[in-house]
């Protein structure tokens, strides 16, 4: 393995560093390496990266594209940048670009939601779900965050700082649709809800309390980032220089996330049962059902009835991903009156049957 150091120096220009990590994904992928360390100085505006190739001979020969500035080194020199790296790392006593530590941290939580599609399409879609989860670490890794779960197919990731949240977020919906094919972009969608939390420990020991936060809106959530109501009071906070582009994110008012809580805590006890319907919603949150159909269809998107059964069938798919029951034990553990009317909601929302889906993810653990 080669190890290659790709200096750049551009003084006054923080936002440099985003193109640049946007280029490394390109530079990652074309010659199958992997980032091992980012650093960005803000006091002069240098950035360099080190990155482990498997063969260095393309890159330096300027078929890089715009990395002009890489450098081969060996592996001692390595070794003694990150002994160095981890030592300052231990003895800082001072945040990153000046932050301000509040004693609170920032939890993404993503996962994918599909449209309907062609068996060949989901197939693809799969294949690029792999080759994105492999490569996640390494991303998350750039904006010092920890994964708290491994092997599942919905992602907790935790961040010191609301800042590197925000640009890993950024980055990783990048990175997703740059894999992706591109007639699946408007079929796919990487949800993605960001709130803040309490301190939690890395590792699979995490509170549910921690975490419930930001998978509510990472369900809730389509096409923007979905963020918690006192996000930018948390930035602020930190002292972050950072913008929250409302073209890539949405806030959600204290109001609005109320809301979605108290539709949430509904659901959760009830959606297993095939009786729950809108009127249950309707007792429980003390709303008219005029009012709720009114308020979900404005924040959701969807009317009461569309959302008991999106619910339903997106946690039909991660039983199906866990390929523990069959199609008829998955029906009612999905809150469906049959296996039949479940097939057929599912064929409607996806564009194939369980049992097809169930064949395409049987396949990847037999290869």
């Amino acid at each position: 393995m080669s190890n290659l150091a790709d200096r750049r120096d551009k003084p006054e220009i923080e936002q440099f560093r985003d193109i640049h990590l946007s280029e490394l994904c390109s530079l990652l992928k074309l010659y199958e390496s992997q980032e091992l360390v980012c650093l960005f100085n803000r006091a002069d505006g240098k950035i360099i990266c080190m990155v482990d190739a498997a063969a260095s001979e393309g890159i330096l020969d300027g078929k890089g594209g715009s990395f002009n500035n890489l450098i081969e080194v060996d592996k001692p020199a390595l070794q003694n940048v990150w002994t160095d790296l981890q030592r300052l790392r231990k003895e800082s006593k001072v945040k990153p670009n000046g932050r301000r530590s509040t004693g609170r941290q920032v939890m993404l939580v993503f996962d994918t939601m599909l449209e309907s599609m062609k068996k060949e399409e989901v197939s693809d879609f799969r294949m690029t779900l792999k080759d994105f989860y492999s490569r996640i670490l390494s991303l998350v890794g750039t904006f010092n965050g920890k994964v708290l779960n491994s092997g599942s197919e919905r992602f907790y990731v935790v961040f010191e700082f609301a800042d590197e949240a925000l640009q890993c977020s950024v980055l990783l919906k990048e990175r997703f649709y740059a894999l992706l094919n591109k007639k699946l972009h408007s079929k796919v969608f990487l949800r993605m809800g960001l709130s803040t939390v309490a301190k939690v420990s890395s590792g699979n020991g995490e509170s549910k309390s921690a975490t419930r936060r930001s998978e509510r809106l990472c369900h809730v959530a389509r096409e923007k980032v979905l963020l918690s109501s006192d996000f930018r009071e948390l930035t602020q906070s930190e002292g972050s220089w950072i913008e929250i582009d409302a073209a890539v994110f949405d806030v959600l008012s204290a109001e609005d996330e109320q809301f979605v809580n108290m539709l949430l805590d509904c659901v959760e006890k009830k959606w297993q049962d095939e009786s729950f319907l809108v009127d249950d919603f309707s007792k429980q949150l003390s709303w008219s059902k005029s009012q709720i159909y009114r308020k979900m269809i404005a924040l959701l998107g969807l009317s009461p009835n569309n959302f008991i059964r999106e619910y339903r069938l997106g946690k039909s798919i991660d039983l199906l991903n866990q390929q523990e029951s069959n199609i008829a034990e998955i029906a009612f553990e999905s809150g469906f009156s049959s296996p039949s009317y479940f097939t057929k909601c599912f064929q409607v929302r996806f564009g194939i049957t369980p049992s097809d889906y169930l064949q395409i993810v049987n396949s990847e653990f037999s290869k």
